[in-house]
């Protein structure tokens, strides 16, 4: 048995798609269900693997984040205390240096520790920017593309190891059957400029240098309006940038992930 975490997010969707066309044993277990811990005992044995793909978007801020993270944990305290076999856990990637002033990254790193420390054996897949046609940010990017001319920071550090949401979604499923001890996979392609990126949907696209105080006034701006994919939090995980420091898709696959 499985049972997938987050089955109606962007990720989570996917894999149960996958989950599906594998013809796995598998619960997805609603909001309500999440919170019905008594229900587990019927359901888990030694054998179930547990993937949690649940996540909210980085631009929110601590008590929608802590609340997303207490519920998370007290599932998995109870998953833990009946014996699964293996928690895949969907997690971040990102080069900022103190993840305890942003919320997003407080609570997934918080939960990663959690579960490293835990007597069950845990994968922490973090992945950079995921590319898929459904995904908030994608369409965004693909948005912002569109126009024929944009102003962007030089800074380097804006800069992503994107992976396309079907080898994050076989990656995952690659791990079902492994047998290592826990650890922290980080998950993506070849390290790209955020400009060069949008580039790839719009070859056209003439960007233009903007400071970075009006790019921070900008994005808290837009904030008021798009807090799940802007806003101060947003703007400092995009100013440190989110690269792969080690190919750990290759390593598992025997390839390298698709560059998008």
């Amino acid at each position: 048995m499985i049972i997938l975490l987050g089955s109606t997010g962007m990720v989570g969707s996917h894999i149960a798609k996958a989950l599906k066309q594998q013809n796995r044993e598998y619960w997805l277990p609603n909001r309500t269900e999440l919170t019905q811990l008594d229900k587990l005992t019927e359901l888990i044995n030694h054998e179930t693997i547990i993937i949690n793909a649940i996540g909210i978007a980085p631009g929110f801020g601590e008590n929608k984040h802590k609340t997303v993270y207490d519920v998370q944990k007290a599932f998995l305290d109870r998953c833990i205390e009946l014996g699964v076999k293996k928690i895949i856990s969907l997690s971040a990637l990102s080069q900022y240096p103190n993840p305890t002033e942003i919320p997003y990254l407080k609570y997934k790193y918080a939960l990663d520790q959690y579960l490293l420390d835990s007597n069950i054996t845990s994968y922490i897949v973090r992945p950079s920017l995921v590319y898929a046609e459904n995904g908030a940010s994608t369409k965004f990017f693909k948005k912002l593309s569109k126009l024929p001319i944009l102003a962007f920071p030089k800074n380097p550090n804006y800069a992503v190891s994107p992976i396309h949401i079907d080898d994050l979604v076989n990656f995952i499923m690659a791990l079902l059957p492994i047998d290592l001890p826990s650890q922290i996979f980080e998950v993506g392609t070849e390290t790209i400029t955020l400009s060069n990126y949008l580039k790839r949907f719009n070859s056209k696209l003439i960007i233009l240098p903007l400071p970075e105080w009006m790019m921070a006034t900008s994005m808290n701006m837009l904030g008021t309006v798009m807090p799940s994919i802007a806003g101060k939090y947003a703007f400092a995980l995009l100013r440190a940038g989110s690269v792969n420091t080690r190919d750990d898709y290759q390593l598992i696959m025997g390839k390298k992930a698709r560059k998008i």
